[in-house]
């Protein structure tokens, strides 16, 4: 199933952000809007609430434009999206409530496009070169804090909000059978040797 990678950009030109959806995104958007980072805030919901498609934009953006993106080990973020889905306001759409059911859905073509793109694996979503992400900085999940820090420190950025410091889905004991983590380190697979996350991690 395709997938268009979809960016966020400054007002400016200058930055670019590779948005990972369930890698902290709704809290780094909400610190870029308070300082008016972000364009497409005016225009609705469409660029502002999806981003733009990256081959669109991509010949119009400076050459020197700073290139960001954040992470999350594969495992953590397929279960935070399986836990968001979860959710009533997430029932009409018809998600599978059962984890089983969800895993057997991932890169199948009858997996609905929201559930595709909020498991999509990360490296889709941003330049690859070399089997290394081609940025010009990679943050994590995992350190979130640390790394928005030194995005801060350069730009002058605010605060993350206080809830993006959530404590990962899976130290609240939803973690994958062996069975399940072996669907997902095969779909996952090329994550796991780019990001060098642990195959191993958050299994029964």
């Amino acid at each position: 199933m395709e997938f268009e990678t979809r960016v966020r950009i400054s007002i400016d030109q200058s930055i670019v952000w590779f948005d990972i959806p369930k890698v902290a995104s709704t809290a780094i958007k909400a610190a870029l809007a308070q300082d008016k980072v972000l364009r497409g805030r005016e225009d609705g919901r469409s660029e502002w609430h999806n981003g733009v498609k990256w081959s669109e934009v991509r010949k119009e953006i400076k050459q020197n434009a700073f290139t960001f993106a954040f992470v999350r080990h594969p495992y953590d973020r397929i279960l935070s999206t399986f836990k968001m889905f979860q959710k009533e306001r997430f029932r009409p759409y018809g998600f599978p409530q059962k984890l089983e059911d969800f895993l057997e859905l991932l890169n199948k073509p009858e997996c609905p496009p929201p559930m595709h793109g909020h498991t999509m694996p990360m490296h889709g979503i941003m330049p690859i070169k070399h089997n290394k992400p081609d940025l010009d900085f990679l943050g994590r999940f995992e350190t979130l804090k640390e790394d928005w820090k030194t995005l801060q420190n350069r730009f002058g950025w605010r605060d993350l909000p206080s809830k993006s410091s959530q404590v990962h889905v899976t130290e609240h004991h939803l973690k994958f059978t062996p069975n399940q983590a072996k669907i997902v380190a095969k779909y996952c697979k090329r994550d796991f040797e780019i990001f060098g996350y642990n195959p191993k991690d958050f299994v029964e």
